[in-house]
């Protein structure tokens, strides 16, 4: 679904024709799509007022609110909204919902609309992975975040053929039997067989 800007110039006239942007809006860790209101006048002043713009090459930082992951956002209308996706809205006067509102310059507080450009979910992966920022870290290597250690996991795999039943083993290791199913079949840990 294709959206547009509809804004509102001080005497009132429409300045694009089109009726509604959709966005997503910011519910805890969760994004939903959602249409904006109309935005007026005094609204696009009050966003720009939060940007340090500079020329078109350089980002222009959001100065605003942001999110933890550094992407800024704005409340209209008593809702939050991610202000990059805004930003290209009114430049360009479109704003898919289906779609991701990616950086070039992976700098998430940049709202320079020639900074920004739309992709899918899969653009947006490919995207990451060919500028570096996507973790391949396993196992124990993932900074900690792993219950189990490779050694673990092959004594896991040991008790299984000796035909002890994942709740035992999830117990004796104090992880979910659900993670023993996983390793039991191939889904985690699948690199240490």
């Amino acid at each position: 679904m294709t959206c547009y800007v509809k804004i509102k110039a001080n005497a009132g006239s429409a300045i694009n024709t089109a009726d509604v942007l959709t966005d997503s809006i910011i519910r805890g860790n969760e994004m939903a799509a959602i249409s904006i209101p109309q935005l007026e006048e005094k609204d696009i002043q009050r966003f720009w007022s939060k940007v340090n713009k500079a020329d078109n090459n350089s980002c222009w930082e959001w100065t605003a609110g942001r999110q933890v992951s550094g992407y800024g956002r704005i409340g209209i209308k008593g809702k939050l909204y991610i202000a990059s996706r805004i930003a290209y809205a009114l430049h360009y006067g479109e704003c898919p919902a289906h779609l991701h509102c990616c950086h070039k310059c992976d700098n998430p507080p940049c709202v320079n609309p020639y900074h920004l450009f739309l992709g899918t979910d899969l653009d947006n992966a490919r995207d990451k992975e060919s500028k570096g920022r996507v973790k391949h870290a396993r196992g124990e290597r993932n900074g900690g975040g792993g219950k189990l250690t490779e050694a673990q996991v092959m004594q896991i795999r040991g008790l299984l053929a000796e035909g002890r039943t994942l709740i035992s083993i999830a117990q004796q290791f104090n992880v979910t039997y659900g993670l023993i199913g996983h390793i039991k079949h191939g889904r985690a840990w699948r690199y240490t067989v």
